[in-house]
């Protein structure tokens, strides 16, 4: 089942396949990194900071850079009405699946997690991803096997879900207490 949310673009594809195990656009650092490194050069440049031989040089990689940039922005998707509804319900199932899955911080701190049964719960499929959902999984390039995921899989689709809804992304505030 294909998904109607797109989350891999152009920029993230090499020789026709996905080569990055998240998306560029989920990256504000790196984003931030790039917007900085083509400021910075605009100033050199205006400024006559750049030697004379490198002038040309310079301008290609400003060029390359923002068009970079340009492509990560435009691949980040747009979110709107029902599609936009429909993530954030896809975000907080996984959010309370996962949160089932992990062992609480109480028996974390306490030593009572049994890190054979923790480490089962990352990798063999344990989270139901039906209909829907399971297209959003293959669009994160997640595998999914007689519809369920990894938790692993799973904190990546809500991590991208969270993203793409301008939410916190890191998935220990889903552990309870």
């Amino acid at each position: 089942m294909a998904s109607e949310v797109q989350v891999f673009g152009e920029v993230d594809m090499r020789n026709g396949k996905v080569s990055s195990f998240l998306p560029a656009w989920y990256h504000n650092v790196h984003i931030d990194n790039l917007s900085s490194s083509i400021d910075e050069t605009e100033r050199r440049l205006e400024m006559g900071q750049v030697p004379q031989e490198s002038i040309h040089e310079t301008k290609m990689q400003l060029k390359r850079d923002r068009e970079r940039r340009d492509q990560i922005l435009a691949s980040r998707p747009k979110l709107e009405g029902a599609t936009k509804d429909k993530v954030a319900k896809w975000r907080e199932d996984l959010g309370n699946s996962i949160s089932e899955s992990m062992f609480t911080r109480t028996e974390m701190k306490k030593g009572l997690a049994d890190a054979h049964e923790e480490c089962r719960r990352m990798m063999d499929p344990c989270i139901d991803v039906r209909g829907d959902l399971a297209g959003f999984a293959k669009e994160c390039g997640i595998r999914v096997s007689k519809g369920k995921v990894n938790r692993e899989g799973a904190a990546k689709m809500w991590k991208v879900a969270s993203k793409m809804l301008g939410e916190i992304s890191n998935t220990a505030i889903l552990r309870r207490d």
